[in-house]
């Protein structure tokens, strides 16, 4: 059992590492990190949340 597991840690490293060199390979073109409300709000949940509160409120003016 242990060598399953080690060979399963392993598989998923592998697979991480690919994953990482695919994003900064292709992350120009497919831009994987850009996130408009973040750029604009910057990191914080409650500015995100009352945005999108904001857009949802059918009552609202917009």
């Amino acid at each position: 059992m242990k060598n399953d597991v080690q060979e399963l840690l392993v598989s998923v490293d592998a697979t991480l590492k690919s994953m990482e060199r695919f994003k900064k390979l292709y992350d120009k073109e497919i831009a994987f990190s850009f996130d408009p409300i973040r750029q604009i709000w910057g990191f914080q949940e409650t500015s995100i949340s009352a945005f999108l509160a904001y857009f949802l409120n059918p009552k609202q003016g917009h």
